[in-house]
């Protein structure tokens, strides 16, 4: 799975926290560095 995060959003953080703490398996993007592209989005 894919998560667009922006490092200062409080619910980024949250939604990353959730997930870690549940063992899930994500890829953590920087939306800011790594916009998503129209494919990605789709």
């Amino acid at each position: 799975m894919k998560i667009f995060i922006y490092e200062k959003c409080d619910t980024c953080r949250k939604a990353l926290k959730f997930l870690q703490e549940r063992d899930s398996s994500f890829e953590a993007i920087p939306i800011r560095q790594q916009p998503p592209t129209v494919a990605e989005l789709k």
